[in-house]
């Protein structure tokens, strides 16, 4: 595991080198990724500000949600990209090479690839979070619960990236998975982007079972003294594990089902 993650460092660094050849390249695409979710989030600011709440929601307090799934969505996309083309490595054969290596597959299938200008939607979601908080009063008015608040894209990473390994590892057995990483990041993800309160009873148990509520609505509404208790503060974590667990028991049963196309 060690040596795995060292040779994930060491692409890390490889693919970071090249992005630096093609520098003009890479800001502009870094710029247009900003424009892209910064344009979204400003039709999203019109929208509430006129109705000046929503489920109960002000417009910090839903900024700060924003903030949090957008910065972690956008780490996931950045450094996880190779989650979402998986059926292909299943599909074409491509799988095959991974498994040559003496290394953990996925470690040496996240290092295939690192898209580094999606951090352009780490820097939005991160100015929207500080903002939000800012004009909810600041450390000095929240205590404790701004740092809570700063820490949730961690925790919204972590979340993000079991549920894709999780989806990811369907495609040993379906082949093409395409429809439900849709469904599960993008459309969920959107979704989670806004209070869940806003949504009707089917929804919300929806996106509490994939379960990207965990991201930041759950967390952020008892910090931000909206309801609920204590516990929703530990919630994200233990989903974590729980997500986790069950995402690398599919990965294995996966590999163990797998048929190579050399076979």
């Amino acid at each position: 595991m060690i040596n795995g993650i060292r040779l994930y460092w060491r692409l890390l660094a490889a693919s970071w080198q090249t992005v630096l050849q093609y520098k003009f390249s890479f800001f502009v695409s870094l710029f247009f990724q900003c424009w892209i979710t910064v344009t979204d989030f400003l039709v999203v600011i019109t929208i509430i500000y006129n109705a000046r709440s929503v489920g109960g929601w002000s417009l910090p307090q839903i900024g700060v949600i924003y903030g949090v799934v957008g910065i972690s969505s956008a780490l996931f996309r950045t450094f996880g990209c190779e989650l979402h083309r998986f059926q292909e490595y299943i599909i074409r054969g491509g799988y095959d090479g991974i498994l040559l290596r003496p290394l953990p597959s996925l470690l040496v299938l996240l290092g295939r690839r690192i898209e580094f200008f999606r951090l352009g939607g780490v820097v939005q979601g991160a100015a929207a979070l500080l903002v939000s908080l800012h004009y909810l009063g600041g450390p000095g008015a929240l205590g404790w619960r701004y740092f809570y608040l700063l820490s949730l894209p961690l925790s919204g990473t972590l979340i993000i990236f079991g549920i894709s390994v999780a989806i990811a590892a369907c495609a040993f057995w379906f082949g093409r998975v395409r429809d439900i990483q849709t469904l599960a990041f993008y459309g969920a993800n959107y979704a989670a982007s806004y209070p869940a309160s806003i949504y009707p009873p089917w929804m919300r148990a929806l996106l509490t079972v994939i379960p990207v509520t965990f991201v930041g609505y759950i967390p952020a509404q008892f910090a931000l003294g909206l309801g609920g208790s204590s516990w929703y503060l530990l919630l994200p974590w233990l989903v974590i594990v729980v997500t986790w667990v069950v995402a690398l028991l599919l990965w294995r049963a996966g590999e163990k089902a797998y048929q190579s196309r050399g076979s």
